[in-house]
């Protein structure tokens, strides 16, 4: 067994320590869940963080160029406080980029996949602007979903899955 001396484990010590240092500064900007970023399309290969409005924005925009006749069985919503006197359904301004004083309305996104829709609940979760509740990805059928939005009179888009 090697032996060191006192001065040697006390600059050993600092050198750890910078190290730990360097180490904890660099994870700071690593998104904390490892599929956080996974199926998010960016524009960009350095993006470290996502707001909930750019990433409705991209899957609005699949669900825009979807084929009309997808109609899944099963689709997932984000509903927030599910099964409390708070629980409300995750909806989106539309059309978007539309000044308050126009005529917006709310359209519901229903995901064709649930990994999209956890991956979308995650980034509600973290992100700071959305504070409406604790997010979670709510499988139902399509048929419920369709006659629940006619009777609110709220649109619907499905968010086709991403391509692999």
């Amino acid at each position: 067994m090697k032996t060191y001396s006192a001065s040697m484990v006390a600059m050993m010590s600092v050198v750890v320590g910078i190290i730990m240092s360097m180490v904890s500064a660099a994870s700071a900007f690593v998104p904390p869940s490892p599929h956080r970023l996974s199926s998010v399309p960016t524009t960009t290969q350095s993006a470290l963080f996502v707001t909930a409005e750019e990433q409705e924005d991209i899957f609005l925009e699949r669900a825009m160029t979807a084929p009309a006749e997808m109609r899944p069985d099963v689709v997932y919503i984000v509903l927030f406080n599910p099964q409390t006197p708070f629980e409300a359904i995750h909806t989106i301004k539309f059309p978007r980029g539309a000044d308050f004083e126009q005529s917006t309305s709310d359209l519901l996104l229903a995901f064709e996949s649930f990994d999209d829709c956890v991956g979308f609940t995650e980034i509600l979760r973290e992100d700071p602007a959305v504070d409406a509740g604790e997010p979670v990805a709510t499988p139902s059928s399509m048929e419920q979903i369709e006659k629940a939005c006619q009777k609110m009179r709220l649109p619907m888009k499905v968010v086709p899955a991403a391509s692999q």
